[in-house]
């Protein structure tokens, strides 16, 4: 069974090569990514079912 996990990253560069090394492992599905805490908040109230969050912790717009 896939792990299910979530990316919320500010800098494209890093959730670019973040994202292309979880292509690597059929065992990781990535659900969805976030720039902003903010949004990745949002994006867990559509979709909760998310088991691994990747998260940078230096974020903009986190809870407010």
């Amino acid at each position: 069974m896939a792990i299910k996990l979530a990316i919320a990253e500010d800098n494209s560069f890093l959730l670019k090569a973040v994202k292309e090394k979880i292509s690597f492992y059929p065992e990781l599905n990535l659900k969805f990514h976030a720039f902003n805490g903010e949004e990745l908040l949002k994006k867990l109230e559509e979709d909760s079912n998310v088991q691994l969050i990747l998260m940078d912790i230096e974020m903009p717009k986190w809870m407010g």
